[in-house]
């Protein structure tokens, strides 16, 4: 019987409404920061460039480069392209500490979802990939914190999903079992994989309706799972 459902953020929950290029160069501009339109989406490729190349060039699992560096380097990346800026590593922390630099939007079934799951007295969590100080303030952004029993980033986990520890320290703080737990995510590899590892019941939201079989639940919208939790039950 499921006992506690988890949730990842970023594409499960919420959604990026505009593309990076436009996010930061709205940020620069509310901030007084002269830069050209050029120089922004030099900075978003670059930036972007180091995402793509990071799973490969990281050294391990350790916390500083996980949780500290990442955003920070991405950032610096982005910012060494605005000449406007004397020290691109300012511009990197102030990118970094801000939860508004990228605006997220919640799904349309994500607060229905929410709830419903929150009108059973189900305990709920999330567990994200998010490697600057912000996910607590975002959530709180969009008002649904509330409903949440806690909130787990990588940061603060200081490792990642798939790995086994973030979903076991998720799990103690939220007080369930794995055994006993639903995680929700996009993503296959850190979400369904990473959960299925460690005793799980994962389930893939396919917002897209990709023809995959992931050997597991998959919804198309979050609506869906109390009638899954009752299927499950």
């Amino acid at each position: 019987m499921i006992e506690t459902v988890f949730f990842d953020f970023g594409g499960t929950l919420a959604y990026e409404p505009v593309p990076h290029s436009e996010s930061f160069h709205t940020f620069l501009c509310e901030h007084d920061i002269e830069t050209t339109r050029d120089e922004v989406e030099a900075g978003t490729e670059a930036m972007e460039e180091f995402n793509r190349n990071w799973g490969r060039q990281r050294p391990g699992n350790d916390s500083k480069t996980l949780a500290d560096r990442f955003w920070f380097n991405a950032c610096l990346h982005f910012a060494r392209h605005i000449r406007s800026v004397p020290d691109a590593h300012d511009l990197a922390e102030l990118m970094h500490a801000s939860h508004t630099i990228i605006p997220y939007r919640l799904y349309d079934d994500t607060l229905p979802a929410l709830e419903a799951l929150a009108a059973r007295d189900l305990p709920i969590g999330i567990i994200s990939n998010w490697d600057a100080p912000t996910l607590e303030f975002a959530t709180r952004d969009l008002d649904i914190r509330r409903l949440f029993t806690m909130v787990l980033s990588s940061r603060n986990a200081e490792c990642e999903k798939p790995d086994p520890r973030i979903f076991h320290k998720a799990c103690r703080r939220a007080n369930a079992s794995p055994e006993t737990s639903l995680m929700v995510g996009d993503s296959i590899a850190a979400d369904v994989e990473g959960a299925r590892a460690v005793g799980m019941t994962p389930v893939w939201i396919n917002r897209d309706g990709a023809a995959r079989d992931v050997g597991c639940a998959t919804v198309r919208a979050l609506t869906e799972l109390p009638s899954l939790l009752d299927n499950l039950s």
